[in-house]
């Protein structure tokens, strides 16, 4: 372990899973805190090392303090329920004197209990070697190739939850700090496909949207790429490419990316999100069901996210089959997938948006009733009323529930998504309605209908006449991009 103030994190993060090592080994980059006392209740082997700008020497130092034929790594901020714990046990007491390297996912948490957790695939259990060692002063990775050494390369199940990604601002933090290391390494090797690879996605979820394809797009001109790192770009040009709105490009990229992977699921639920934008639904339900229909088998994760194939594509298809107006399809794809995931809020809501418009007041409140028992399901319920009110033009209580959310949730589209439609139902003045498909715009800039309607009242704007806001209406749907 490589460790700096974490009085907070350690002993959560050791006191489960210490018995499981022979040998522990933790390496303090500059604590100013009780670290390296909560340490040494683990561990005598503590020791200090001056920071110097390089995730990877760190490491180095602590693999150079240790003793033992195997080695695991852990962050601070990692945990192990008893359910993994009992599997990692279980995978440590079958090692031998084999090469062998395991790669494990990190299931990374999301700042908001409606996002996706995200799996991130990690050399995390390896044999010792004398050649095999960190680089990279950011996103450091266990060097040479294991593969390459004569070792066989095996998946394990145990996963490992991360919880370094909840508070919104250090995030921020962490990602101008990894842009400053990477462009480090970038003035010493720019042809290196680790850096190139990180730079384009650190920059991605910066919001820097041209200096992100420039160093994906110079990965991708390399002629010998690792193609899990080839994965990650076709991915992240594919969502780059969303949030400027710009689903052709989106589609381009996605085909460019399955004519290499035709089987990652993560590129093709890209690629059925960014059809449904653009109201390719038979194409879009096509591609969900080539994932949910294609076989299930350990792929590479650079942050993609968790049970696509058992819940994100059935989810999307079972509002495919909404929009579609199939709603028998609709009914039994999400009754499924509720009674499978029975706590998960967005899926509740998929199927709650499903009875607003089968007008089934009855099914609508069971399922509001349904999502007591879930995280955050008070806000989803809210969602579903608020909707309800609007295909029903009651605006005042639609108008209460709304002003609720955005305060409850600032950072969850769909409420802004409902003020524009109440305000355009309310025939309101159009630089209000500007105003709050801004709001929308600003959290979903990718958005194709938040941006079409925008130029509709920017054109009737100019031309001084009054937006023919009568007819206009929305379904709320729940996507990847939502």
């Amino acid at each position: 372990m490589i460790v700096r103030n974490e009085e907070h994190n350690l002993a959560e993060c050791l006191t489960p899973v210490a018995e499981l090592f022979d040998e522990i080994v933790i390496v303090d980059t500059g604590s100013h805190d009780a670290t390296q006392e909560i340490a040494r209740r683990f561990s005598p082997h503590v020791f200090s090392f001056e920071w110097c700008d390089d995730f990877a020497a760190a490491r180095n130092e602590a693999l150079k303090y240790a003793t033992g034929d195997w080695i695991f790594w852990l962050d601070a901020d990692d945990r192990l329920d008893p359910a993994n714990i009992s599997k990692l046990k279980q995978l440590l007491s079958g090692l031998d004197e084999q090469p062998r390297a395991y790669m494990l996912d990190t299931h990374c948490s999301s700042l908001e209990s409606w996002e996706e957790v995200r799996l991130i695939t990690h050399l995390r259990l390896f044999r010792r070697h004398a050649q095999l060692a960190w680089r990279g002063r950011v996103h450091e990775q266990v060097s040479p190739c294991p593969s390459t050494l004569g070792y066989e390369l095996l998946w394990s199940d145990v996963q490992i939850l991360h919880v370094g990604y909840t508070d919104a601002a250090l995030q921020q933090r962490k990602l101008h700090r990894d842009v400053r290391l990477l462009r480090m390494d970038y003035a010493v090797d720019p042809a290196d496909p680790s850096t190139l690879l990180h730079l384009g996605m650190a920059y991605a979820r910066l919001a820097n949207y041209p200096e992100a394809r420039k160093y994906l797009h110079a990965l991708l001109a390399q002629q010998q790429s690792p193609a899990e790192y080839l994965r990650r770009v076709y991915s992240s040009l594919i969502e780059v490419a969303m949030r400027e709105g710009d689903m052709a490009a989106a589609i381009e990229a996605a085909g460019r990316g399955l004519a290499k992977f035709p089987s990652d699921q993560h590129l093709l639920y890209l690629l059925a999100d960014a059809l449904y934008e653009v109201d390719h639904f038979d194409a879009a339900r096509d591609v969900l069901m080539r994932i949910i229909l294609g076989p299930d088998q350990p792929q590479y994760h650079g942050g993609t996210p968790r049970d696509i194939k058992r819940k994100l594509a059935p989810r999307s298809l079972g509002d495919v089959f909404r929009v579609q107006g199939n709603h028998p399809a609709a009914e039994g794809t999400l009754q499924g997938l509720v009674e499978e995931f029975p706590h998960d809020a967005v899926c509740w809501h998929a199927l709650g948006r499903l009875y607003i418009d089968m007008q089934d007041r009855e099914k609508l409140r069971e399922v509001i009733d349904r999502l007591k028992d879930c995280p955050q399901g008070d806000v989803f319920g809210a969602l579903l009323g608020g909707a309800w009110h609007l295909l029903r033009n009651e605006f005042e209580p639609a108008n209460l529930l709304i002003e609720e959310l955005i305060a409850k949730v600032p950072q969850m589209p769909l409420p802004r998504l409902m003020r524009a439609e109440w305000l355009s139902r309310c025939n309101a003045p159009i630089p209000a309605c500007k105003q709050a498909y801004n709001d929308l715009l600003r959290l979903q800039p990718g958005s194709t209908y938040a941006q079409a309607v925008m130029r509709t009242l920017e054109a009737a704007e100019r031309a001084s006449a009054p937006a023919a806001f009568d007819g206009w209406s929305t379904s709320v749907a729940v996507g990847a991009g939502l």
